[in-house]
């Protein structure tokens, strides 16, 4: 019997227009501006919630504004309440824009991701960056944290 492995996505993604931006707190936490609760609306008019903080990953660093087209990833273990709409903590973000592809995922020291779908090719003329906005001058294939 031919036995094949199931692998699930270690994140789950939302694309759909960002109706609503507030800032908020968690826990003890002071709503500064730092985090934000935001609600995003999909192409079939489903509602889902995100939880921004400053460890979320924003795709140049772009600031994110009502009425935005925006692909949010989450962590599909991460825990999560049952609660409609859904809420997530958004690990990255991703303004919508023509000719941008982006992946959230894991890659192995090949610079291959998980579903084996994509190997990344660092020729020299790509820039890396590092999650505070810094170039990252080493190998990504060395990085232990990559």
């Amino acid at each position: 019997m031919n036995q094949t492995s199931f692998k699930r996505s270690r994140f789950g993604s939302v694309t759909g227009t960002i109706v609503e931006l507030v800032p908020t707190r968690i826990g003890n936490r002071r709503a500064d501006g730092c985090m934000l609760f935001i609600t995003v609306e999909d192409m079939d008019g489903n509602t889902v919630n995100f939880v921004v903080t400053p460890s979320t990953y924003v795709v140049d660093f772009e600031t994110l504004a009502v009425g935005m087209m925006c692909t949010f990833w989450y962590s599909m273990d991460a825990p999560m309440p049952l609660i409609y709409p859904p809420q997530y903590n958004a690990v990255a973000a991703a303004v919508q824009k023509n000719g941008r592809m982006v992946d959230v995922g894991y890659y192995d020291t090949s610079l291959v991701n998980e579903d084996q779908t994509l190997q990344l090719n660092l020729d020299g003329s790509v820039e890396v960056r590092t999650t505070n906005n810094q170039y990252f001058q080493g190998s990504p294939q060395a990085a232990t944290w990559w």
